[in-house]
């Protein structure tokens, strides 16, 4: 089935026509899409930073006079790339001002939650992008150029015996996943999930009454009815279809031991001692007998408006380990005592009580249009081809167009009946299949069977059986679905069968659902949203910044938060420190990178002070003073002088406190020093010179 999977873009009916745009991959493009996208929104995680950070730095941005907090987390907000180093960035800050007032430290609290915000955002974003393809499961679409229906009823002898080794094939398979698949207390080790559906679901009643009339049965209230409800043509089935195309039906089962005394004549086979067995079935159509049918029904099963099948179950030599009281083996008849060789023990055996037990099985079918009311629209609840019949109406059909040897029907909702109708009837449907085809194969009681002894079986042994029968059978529904699509896959068969005649039927050969885990399929919408949300948070972070610049261009507007902004870059600030130095002659100073002559020495780290290291000259761009310089600078250290002098008479005279006036003081005399040690440096360096 892999190899026939839709790679492509497909609506799966299931979830909506929006939320249900699919897009299958095989699993490796699969893998690579989910890693690129989990890329991508990290990538867009760190733009949508970037846009929180420059709204957040304009809003903080004034030109009064702030501490070291206020530029700290200004400068933290311009150079931060993602969340997570802005947020141990501020987290930094936050504790080594840990001792400053609490008020001055809520102001790092918005961007300290922000960034947490945003990450366990996008975490949850990441992890969602994976999702985006486990949250469509593993359901594909499976396309094949061999999809048609093949009319078992219009096949001659030879295509005939074909089509039933065919059809015993997939009865065994049917047979065994029913085993694994549908037997929830001891699943086995097949794989359940191919089809839409692992399971089609079954009502059980192990008390059920007598389906036939009279007192033909054994028991009057321990029967089995089974009951499918109503089964989905695109939740159960597969059949991908939108929601006013669809049909439902439902599969009713009752079965039940039945007496023989007065019902029953002996015979023995020529040349043997075994009874002569057989299974028979009996089937209506409108209230008659089909001419299909194996024997006529006695009065207590006539006007059940049902298929009847009657199974015989034979011991055919088959003795049991000891009594057995369900009403169908009725093995309680003491035979033989036989002798185990390995422990040299007798025991006696059992055999049956009949050489032919019977038990009656009545099926009924129904189909539903579920674009009607649940009261009015399902037919009746009969016989397979009168349940066909009945529900017609219900899709703008007749009986009469349902006649012809292969109907067809150019509506949608027409084409739903005809076809599903066509795969029913073309295909194992009735518990009459599994017992003609598999035999003393579809018992249960077979895996208890060990040298011609039965060993202890339960009591009520034949429900199990007729359970596993009923569970072959709805298994073989399931797969005939598929199997209509894939084709036969034998040329002989080819020929004799029926193409989609219209564009409804190929459209149901296109719409046929697996479950496939080798190929990956991702919701387009997830998609989208992923891609083009980013695409626009991508597009606003880098249109956003050059857009205020325009504005600061050409409208001065907001000036000093964009100059902020830009000054604040860390190559910037390296300008800064440097031009407070009296190095470099720059240019691009409100640009990304602002740039200086190439053969420009800047500052370097004085790590003189470990705990405190500075920048200083570097020590290349000590010279030989001209007399011209000498000059200058003399002039440059009077009228230093003569500004010392200004500030201490202003000092005196600026109604300032004590503690400021000396915080001025110093950083003036620490100017003068700073001028001095420069100088002196530059003549010490010339001095050397002139000795050299």
């Amino acid at each position: 089935m892999d190899d026939h999977v839709y790679l492509g873009t497909w609506t799966n009916w299931a979830r909506g026509p929006v939320l249900g745009r699919t897009l299958t991959t095989t699993k490796e493009n699969g893998n690579l899409l989910i890693a690129f996208t989990a890329f991508f929104v990290a990538f867009v995680a760190s733009r949508f930073w970037r846009i929180f950070c420059l709204i957040f730095h304009r809003c903080y941005s004034t030109s009064k006079p702030q501490d070291a907090i206020h530029h700290q987390r200004q400068i933290t907000l311009r150079n931060s790339a993602t969340a997570e180093s802005g947020l141990w960035s501020f987290v930094c800050i936050l504790y080594a001002w840990r001792r400053a007032p609490m008020r001055k430290l809520l102001r790092i609290l918005p961007p300290i939650l922000f960034a947490v915000s945003s990450l366990v955002a996008f975490t949850v974003a990441g992890g969602y992008s994976a999702s985006i393809s486990s949250a469509m499961g593993n359901e594909v679409i499976i396309r094949s150029p061999h999809c048609g229906i093949l009319a078992e009823i219009a096949l001659p002898a030879g295509p005939q015996m074909l089509l039933s080794g065919y059809t015993a094939e997939n009865l065994n398979n049917a047979a065994n996943y029913a085993q694994q698949c549908y037997n929830t207390n001891s699943p086995g080790t097949l794989d359940c999930d191919k089809f839409e559906s692992e399971r089609l679901p079954t009502q059980v009643d192990y008390n059920a009454t007598c389906p036939f009339k009279g007192q033909i049965c054994r028991n009057a209230t321990s029967n089995i009815h089974l009951d499918t409800g109503y089964v989905d043509s695109n939740k159960h089935l597969g059949l991908n279809t939108p929601e006013g195309q669809r049909f439902s039906w439902r599969y009713v089962l009752q079965c039940a031991p039945l007496k023989t005394e007065g019902y029953a004549s002996h015979l023995i086979q020529q040349g043997t001692n075994k009874s002569l067995v057989r299974v028979s079935s009996s089937s209506s159509v409108q209230g008659k007998l089909s001419p299909g049918s194996e024997f006529t029904p006695i009065a207590e099963m006539k006007g059940l408006n049902g298929d009847i099948t009657i199974a015989f179950l034979s011991g055919n030599g088959v003795v049991f380990s000891q009594p057995v009281d369900d009403e169908w083996y009725r093995g309680t008849v003491p035979d033989k005592v036989v002798t185990n060789v390995a422990s040299n023990m007798a025991q006696r055996v059992y055999r049956p009580q009949e050489a032919a037990s019977p038990m009656g099985c009545i099926e009924r079918w129904q189909w539903c249009n579920p674009a009607y009311p649940p009261e009015s629209g399902c037919g009746p609840l009969t016989s397979k081809l009168d349940a066909i019949l009945g529900a017609a109406p219900l899709f703008n059909m007749t009986a009469e167009d349902l006649a012809p040897e292969r109907p067809s029907s150019l509506t949608a909702i027409g084409t739903q009946l005809v076809w599903s109708s066509l795969i029913f009837l073309g295909n194992p449907r009735m518990i009459e299949y599994p017992l003609l085809h598999l035999g003393s194969k579809s018992l249960i009681s077979q895996s208890q069977l060990y040298s011609g002894i039965q060993t202890a079986l339960s009591k009520n042994q034949w429900q199990l059986d007729v359970l596993h029968w009923w569970n072959t059978v709805l298994a073989s529904v399931q797969a005939s679905y598929i199997d209509t699509v894939l084709g036969y896959n034998n040329p002989e068969l080819d020929s004799y069968t029926s193409p989609p005649l219209n564009e409804e039927e190929q459209t149901m050969c296109e719409s046929q659902k697996i479950r496939s885990s080798a190929y990956t399929s991702f919701s387009l919408l997830g998609l989208y949203f992923t891609y083009v949300t980013g695409a626009v948070i991508v597009t606003i972070s880098y249109v956003l910044e050059p857009s205020l610049a325009w504005l600061h261009r050409r409208r001065k507007y907001r000036q000093y938060e964009h100059l902020e902004w830009v000054s604040n870059t860390s190559l910037q600030l390296y300008r800064l420190a440097n031009e407070s130095l009296g190095l470099g002659k720059w240019s691009d100073c409100t640009e990304s990178v602002p740039m200086t002559e190439h053969d420009t020495h800047l500052a370097c780290l004085d790590i003189t002070d470990l705990n405190h290291p500075i920048f200083v000259h570097p020590v290349d761009t000590a010279q030989t003073l001209t007399p011209e310089q000498a000059n200058r600078e003399s002039n440059e250290e009077q009228a230093e002088d003569h500004s010392d002098r200004t500030i201490t008479n202003n000092s005196a005279q600026s109604p300032i406190s004590d503690t400021q006036a000396e915080w001025d003081s110093g950083r003036a005399l620490q100017a003068t020093q700073d001028n001095v040690s420069l100088h002196s440096t530059s003549r010490g360096s010339s001095m050397i010179a002139e000795g050299g």
